[in-house]
C-alpha cells in the first residue's frame, strides 16, 4: 500500500479508533501519542488522550522546512503505529514525442503526423497541443530555414496524442533538393504548459 504523501508546512490529520475484543467503541485513555521524525526523534506528542466515543482525532502542523522522510504515529506499549511520508511536491514530468514517417516521398500527397505527451510513469496526458512543423533544407555547406510553417492545434486523444493529416501541397517538396522538417510543440495539460 502506498503511504499518504504530505507537503512542507501542510497539517498532518489522523484518528484514532478503539475498541475492545468485542468491537464496542472503548475510551480507554492513552497515557502518550508520540509523533517520529525519519531520524526517530519525538517531533508531537499528546499526553492522556482520551477517546470520545472510541474516537480522537489529532492534527500535527509540519514545518516550512522538516526533515523529509517516512514519519511514524506510535502509541507506547502497542503493537500498532501509523506511517506517512513527507517530501516535496514535485510536478509529474512529461515528455512529448512525435510520430512521423520515417521519410515523406517528394510525390506524396500527404502523410501522417502525431504529437504525443506520457508522464514519464506512462501515462498519457489528457490536454490541448499546439505543434509546428517547418520545412527546412540542407545542402553541403548549411541547413537552411525554407519559411514554410504549419501549425496544428487540438484536443489530444485517450492516448494522449494530436493526430493529423498533413498536406504536402502547401510545402511544395519537388522544388527541393534535400528537405526536412523541424518540429516543436506545446502542451497544456491542467493549467501547466510544457513545452
Amino acid at each position: 500500500d502506498a503511504l499518504p504523501i504530505y507537503k512542507p508546512g501542510e497539517t498532518v490529520k489522523f484518528r484514532i479508533i478503539t475498541i475492545n475484543k468485542n468491537f464496542i467503541a472503548s475510551n480507554e485513555t492513552y497515557p502518550l501519542v508520540e509523533l517520529l521524525d525519519p531520524g526517530r526523534n519525538r517531533v508531537g506528542q499528546w499526553l492522556n488522550v482520551r477517546p470520545n466515543q472510541g474516537i480522537v482525532d489529532l492534527s500535527f502542523l509540519l514545518a516550512n522546512e522538516p526533515p523529509l522522510g517516512t514519519y511514524s504515529i506510535k502509541i507506547p506499549g502497542r503493537y500498532h503505529q501509523y506511517t506517512f511520508v513527507v517530501q516535496e511536491y514535485v510536478l509529474p514530468k512529461i515528455e512529448i514525442v512525435f510520430k512521423t514517417p520515417d521519410y515523406v516521398l517528394k510525390q506524396a500527397e500527404e502523410f501522417n503526423f502525431k504529437t504525443c505527451g506520457r508522464y514519464t510513469y506512462g501515462k498519457p496526458v489528457q490536454g490541448v497541443v499546439d505543434s509546428s512543423l517547418c520545412l527546412k533544407t540542407k545542402n553541403s555547406i548549411l541547413i537552411q530555414d525554407v519559411g514554410i510553417c504549419e501549425l496544428y492545434s487540438g484536443e489530444t486523444d485517450g492516448d494522449g496524442c494530436l493526430s493529423v493529416v498533413v498536406s504536402t501541397e502547401k510545402f511544395n517538396l519537388t522544388a527541393l533538393e534535400c528537405d526536412y522538417f523541424d518540429v516543436s510543440a506545446r502542451l497544456k495539460e491542467n493549467g501547466t504548459v510544457f513545452s
